[in-house]
């Protein structure tokens, strides 16, 4: 069996995290997956604390593809 090398990681905000940047990153990993790329995406553990985000959630509602895989691994504060 032929194990696949990884084409491109993108690190940065993403699923769960909602707003533009997350959701950008997702339709980047989509579009390159569609072109037969091997893609990653390496998001982080904690984006925000609790006491500096300004809305109500930093989390998305929003269900995702299961072929893209994320791994959260990164923390935005506290490396």
């Amino acid at each position: 069996m032929h194990k696949s090398s990884l084409d491109y990681l993108i690190i940065g905000p993403a699923h769960p995290y909602r707003g533009g940047i997350s959701e950008t990153q997702h339709q980047l990993a989509i579009a390159s997956q569609k072109n037969g790329k091997q893609v990653e995406l390496l998001t982080f553990t904690k984006l925000y604390p609790n006491l500096l985000f300004p809305g109500k959630t930093q989390y998305s509602n929003e269900t995702i593809s299961n072929k893209l895989k994320i791994i959260k691994l990164l923390h935005a504060y506290n490396p």
